[in-house]
């Protein structure tokens, strides 16, 4: 067998006599690195290997079965024959396959050794002194020299610039809690000051008056009703419940706005009750029958979104109040001073179920300014009166009450269209007597009619 054969590289390198080795590394080296030992003994070195010219190998000339290549027992592995890596395998192969392979990755560098500042850190401590910096925002100051100082860093003017900036940014800071403590105490005198004069000023919004008088006209004409001037309870009490919903939240519990909205009730009720007066004695002079008077007060009296009320029952009641001014024509004139004080309510009001011995009043009593007095109104003789009728029975279907109602609406549909119209007010007039005499109020509901 040609030797040239098994051994290409050494072939092609034959022409010029002498046999160029291949770029190989130390097996020395080789086996320390891979196998973890040193070189085995056996085999030639590598110089001596690679010495052995191409005339040598040719005179060889071994048969195939004494050649070591063709033995039944040649591992290519084994380094120790010179012959094993070079009988499969190219120069070109075996230098890749054994070239030492790239360095690996560098471990991580080692921290470079600290920084030299470009300013130094007793200029940064004195710059956070004279802006009066907090620890923290010194620290800030020295990080930003740190930073700076990276690499080729940046120009000492230019850091300078920098710090300068960052220094009165913190300066500005540091100050704006102080002013703002000084607006907050001052902002706190002037709203205590503002809340002392707004109770002493304190008016109700022009629609809390308007909601006022919806709830007053409501419950004036709650057909249930016998404690007309007791109306002024109600409507507080009816607001407090409801004073979210009304936008009364702002009034209660504080008693000064509580006061204001207490008289602004009564002005309220006092006028709705003066109105309704009015209507009943206007639908009497003008020849108005009960149905469309009522008709007529529903309309004013009771709004879109309020109470169902019964309207037999409103018939009725009104039918009972065009009665009541008929008999009592003087008393029809005698208006009530809104100014005057209401101390008695639907909850405290005063109730007799007996009639009083006590004569009944023969005059409408004035007070000075010519007022009518307290308890003389028309109003206060409508409680009264309904005071007197309680020993009728508590329900509008008991006989006593069946009976007089039936005579009250036959008296209503054929009476005042025959009748001249009301006699003017008089000073000092006497008032017709009303039954029972009695100076006292009712229960706040029809309770006893029903």
């Amino acid at each position: 067998m040609d030797s040239t054969l098994a051994y290409p590289y050494l072939r092609s390198n034959s022409r010029a006599g002498q046999v160029a080795p291949p770029s190989l590394p130390s097996f020395q080296n080789f086996f320390v690195r891979h196998e973890g030992g040193a070189m085995p003994p056996e085999g030639p070195t590598e110089q001596q290997y690679f010495n052995t010219s191409s005339a040598n190998i040719h005179q060889r000339n071994l048969p195939a079965q004494q050649d070591p290549i063709f033995s039944p027992h040649f591992n290519p592995l084994d380094f120790s024959s010179p012959r094993a890596p070079l009988a499969h395998n190219s120069a070109e192969e075996f230098h890749e396959r054994h070239s030492p392979s790239p360095s690996p990755s560098p471990s991580p560098a080692a921290p470079p050794p600290s920084l030299t500042p470009v300013i130094t850190t007793q200029a940064v401590d004195n710059l956070a002194k004279d802006f009066r910096c907090t620890e923290a925002q010194r620290s800030i100051l020295h990080t930003l020299v740190r930073f700076g100082s990276i690499g080729e860093g940046l120009s000492k003017a230019d850091l300078s610039t920098r710090l300068l900036t960052l220094a009165v940014l913190f300066d500005m800071e540091n100050q704006r809690p102080k002013e703002d403590e000084n607006d907050h105490q001052n902002m706190r005198a002037m709203y205590k000051d503002l809340k002392i004069r707004l109770e002493q000023t304190f008016s109700l919004t022009s629609a809390q008056t308007k909601s006022i008088r919806l709830i007053a006209q409501e419950k004036i004409y709650d057909p249930l009703r016998t404690c007309y001037t007791g109306i002024n309870q109600d409507v507080f009490d009816h607001i407090k419940t409801n004073a979210e919903v009304m936008r009364f939240s702002n009034i209660f519990g504080h008693p000064t706005y509580e006061s204001t909205l207490e008289k602004a009730i009564k002005r309220a009720c006092s006028s709705v009750r003066n109105a309704f007066r009015q209507h009943l004695r206007d639908s009497i002079e003008k020849g108005i029958d009960a149905a469309t008077f009522t008709y007529n007060m529903n309309k004013i009296y009771i709004r879109m979104a309020g109470p169902n009320y019964n309207q037999r029952l409103l018939l009725l009641r009104n039918v009972v109040l065009r009665r009541f001014i008929f008999d009592n024509p003087n008393a029809l004139w005698a208006e009530e001073d809104p100014n005057q004080d209401d101390s008695v309510s639907d909850n405290s009001s005063s109730q007799s179920s007996e009639p009083s011995t006590s004569p009944p009043p023969k005059k409408c009593r004035t007070a000075i300014g010519g007022k009518i007095s307290k308890g003389q109104d028309f109003w206060s003789l409508v409680d009264s009166w309904f005071a007197s009728k309680q020993h009728l029975g508590r329900k509008l279907t008991d006989p006593a009450w069946k009976e007089l109602l039936e005579e009250y609406v036959q008296f209503d549909e054929n009476g005042f269209r025959k009748r001249p119209q009301l006699p003017p007010p008089l000073q000092g007039a006497q008032a017709a007597p009303i039954a029972g005499g009695l100076n006292i109020r009712g229960s706040s509901t029809l309770g006893m009619l029903m």
